[in-house]
């Protein structure tokens, strides 16, 4: 027996590749539209419902909660170990001093210009900022540094805040 490797979508009278197209999870089958029809009707009807889309979605979210709450974890997860790996030379590490265990690295702004930065842009910490460096395709002037190196470099260039002591 031989596996379909295209379909045709209705909407778009295209016949397509077995992968654009969605596959329900109850059952395994594919989807009547291709995904990019399938989103553009989906977004449509949310627009034209808006009341009824957003009455659903405040239902789920509210039925929903632990479930909300481990997606965002690993997504906020997900985008760390990318913007880490990408600022670390293709290595979630520190690139000062090899350390790779992910709960003690962060993002170094390589000017020391850091708070000048999110004042600037607005862009906060954390996950917001690492959002925000991925949004803008990975800037340069960042580079992965473990919270030892980040002290250090402060001590170096004296980055000592104001009543902290030495």
């Amino acid at each position: 027996m031989t596996q379909i490797k295209t379909k045709l979508c209705p909407r778009c009278k295209i016949d397509k590749n077995v992968d654009d197209y969605y596959v329900h999870k109850k059952d395994g089958t594919l989807h009547i539209y291709c995904k990019k029809c399938q989103i553009a009707m989906t977004a449509k009807w949310q627009r034209e419902h808006r009341d009824r889309h957003n009455l659903w979605c405040r239902n789920w979210n509210k039925t929903h909660k632990p479930q909300r709450s481990q997606r965002f974890k690993e997504k906020v997860l997900k985008g760390k170990i990318e913007v880490l790996t990408y600022y670390g030379n293709g290595k979630l590490s520190c690139v000062m001093c090899g350390f790779e265990d992910i709960r003690a690295l962060s993002i170094d702004h390589i000017n020391e210009d850091g708070a000048s930065h999110r004042r600037q842009n607005h862009h906060g910490l954390g996950f917001v900022f690492y959002r925000w460096l991925q949004l803008h395709n990975y800037p340069s002037g960042y580079q992965t540094l473990c919270m030892n190196c980040q002290w250090i470099k402060r001590r170096i260039f004296n980055e000592v805040r104001k009543g902290a002591d030495d």
